[in-house]
């Protein structure tokens, strides 16, 4: 249970002033239980923005001394991840974010944190590869930020409208091992294929795509 100390509003920022409630806590050393407090220490924290503004919470946080062993360790708190100095739901509101049209730049602009913060958290995200494809897809070429290539290859439900996948490189005999390791014969059902940029690809998809009618631009 936390305590609320005060609220500081500024033109950019609104600051959380918050004490946690002295509770017995384990020693992560000897698993001895203690109440006995060391001292005090501020920590900020950046939490997801509010009313356009960044929101910190500054967290006066205790370290215990452990009774049994001279440990000295400090409080752990639920929201937030030891060593981390954002709580956890910023974490996941820039991951919703990363799901929607904005640049990692506009994200970081949003969320009060780096570029690189928002990279990181983007290369925690993966998708399983799709179990059935479309009865039409979509291959093109795609740039992102691989170091196998620089152009990759993306496939996509033309249809709906949604990326099903992207490969780390344009190569037939990548395109090849994808179709036989993550898709099985009976879940092939694609009717129409559409390859951008990337004809050759075509051999890739020969055999694997037996019911497609081909369209190339």
């Amino acid at each position: 249970m936390s305590r609320l100390k005060k609220i500081v509003q500024a033109d950019s920022f609104i600051k959380i002033f918050i004490l946690s409630q002295p509770t017995e806590q384990t020693c992560l050393c000897c698993g001895a239980k203690t109440r006995r407090v060391h001292d005090y220490r501020l920590q900020e924290v950046q939490d997801i923005p509010l009313r356009g503004k960044h929101v910190i919470q500054v967290l006066r946080k205790r370290r215990y001394l452990c009774t049994s062993c001279r440990k000295r360790f400090t409080e752990p708190c639920s929201f937030l991840p030891s060593y981390h100095r954002r709580t956890r739901r910023l974490a996941f509101y820039i991951v919703s974010l990363l799901r929607q049209t904005f640049s990692v730049k506009q994200i970081a602009g949003l969320t009060g944190v780096s570029v690189q913060t928002v990279c990181r958290l983007l290369d925690t995200i993966s998708y399983p590869p799709p179990d059935r494809l479309p009865q039409a897809l979509s291959i093109d070429e795609f740039k992102g930020n691989a170091s196998s290539s620089r152009y990759q290859s993306i496939l996509v439900n033309p249809k709906k409208r949604r990326i099903l996948d992207i490969l780390p490189n344009r190569t037939q005999s990548h395109l090849a091992n994808y179709w036989r390791s993550n898709l099985r014969k009976e879940c092939l059902e694609c009717k129409v294929l559409h390859l951008r940029h990337v004809a050759a690809l075509y051999s890739a998809c020969t055999d694997v795509l037996p019911k497609r009618k081909d369209y190339c631009g």
